[in-house]
């Protein structure tokens, strides 16, 4: 099941084109909530980033709960991975200065909330 998830996230990547002029995607996935809010048609991820200076910085409008991060290559090896506390969670800086340059990477993001997950890309 992880392999096929896997699968299918790697080709939905390699065959969509999200790109902005920075050179980074948006934000794709679920984020629990942990407050009441009415449903909207809008997205509930209340994360966006930025890539700067070999760092990407991550922005995090709601940050109610502890992250962990992994940085994959397009082959879904994991390259950089990391934990956030509650505390810290605000601003969430991901140094990738020593990853290859032309490549493409995914930055995953989860919590111990069953169904928080949330991927971006970004290219180097």
């Amino acid at each position: 099941m992880k392999k096929a998830l896997m699968f299918i996230l790697l080709y939905y990547f390699c065959n969509v084109n999200v790109f902005s002029s920075e050179e980074i995607y948006s934000w794709v996935g679920d984020w629990k909530s942990n407050q009441q809010e009415i449903k909207s048609l809008l997205s509930n991820i209340p994360f966006h980033s930025e890539y700067l200076d070999g760092e990407i910085k991550i922005y995090n409008k709601k940050p109610d709960r502890p992250i962990t991060y992994e940085v994959l290559d397009v082959y879904g090896n994991k390259l950089i991975t990391g934990n956030v506390s509650k505390e810290n969670s605000t601003l969430i800086i991901i140094s990738i200065s020593e990853l290859p340059d032309n490549g493409i990477y995914t930055i995953v993001l989860t919590s111990s909330e069953y169904e928080d997950r949330v991927w971006s890309q970004f290219k180097k």
